[in-house]
């Protein structure tokens, strides 16, 4: 905890962040190390929730979204999880339809389109379902004569001359076929002596000289 000094008339106390072992002289802590006071024989560590400060002569806590579960330095929280308190030894996850915020020191909900485990980051809506608010834990179909909107925040009915019997996107009447209103879940054929129109959203009759059997 000495060494001689600049005079070599005596002995002076190693200062703080530096130690000395007999007869040698005061030396820098290794990393990770300090000592607070004067006179250290050897360095100490700072234990789990703290890492050693700037100038190695004290601990402090790990700030928030932070965390040391050992005598290392502090490390920022894995993605997905968080801390909100100093002096963290573990961070922990965001439940459903949350993650961690962008600083990890606490749960910021998913956006409508997206959705989240337990312990995931928020991800986009798989195609063809959507989420229609914030916080959503899983993402929904839009029944039959509908379908995802752009954006995926919601459902929208098929238009006219379109269908979905399903939880699928809508699709065009096959051909011969039609559908008069939004939100088909089939298409119709036309009677005999008639056609589907160009738009596939009703009939009209043949012309004189041809003919049709519906």
């Amino acid at each position: 905890g000495q060494e001689v000094n600049a005079t070599q008339t005596g002995c002076q106390f190693c200062l703080p962040s530096f130690f000395s072992i007999e007869d040698g002289n005061c030396q820098k802590c290794p990393i990770n190390e300090m000592t607070t006071f004067a006179g250290a024989c050897v360095c100490d560590t700072c234990g789990p929730g703290t890492q050693v400060n700037a100038t190695q002569s004290g601990c402090e806590l790990c700030s928030p979204g932070f965390f040391s579960n050992d005598e290392g330095r502090c490390q920022l929280c894995p993605a997905s999880e968080y801390s909100t308190l100093p002096g963290a030894t573990s961070c922990e996850d965001c439940n459903c339809g949350q993650e961690a915020n962008e600083t990890s020191t606490g749960c910021a909900l998913c956006q409508p389109s997206f959705f989240s485990t337990h312990g995931s980051q928020c991800q986009k809506c798989p195609a063809i379902e959507m989420s229609t608010t914030a916080g959503a834990c899983e993402c929904d179909f839009c029944g039959p004569g509908s379908e995802v909107n752009a954006t995926q925040t919601g459902c929208q009915p098929c238009r006219a001359g379109a269908f979905s019997p399903d939880d699928g996107l809508c699709q065009e009447c096959p051909l011969a076929e039609f559908s008069t209103l939004d939100g088909a879940t089939h298409c119709d054929q036309c009677q005999c002596g008639s056609e589907v129109n160009a738009t596939q959203t009703g009939c009209q009759l043949c012309e004189p000289s041809f003919f049709s059997t519906g």
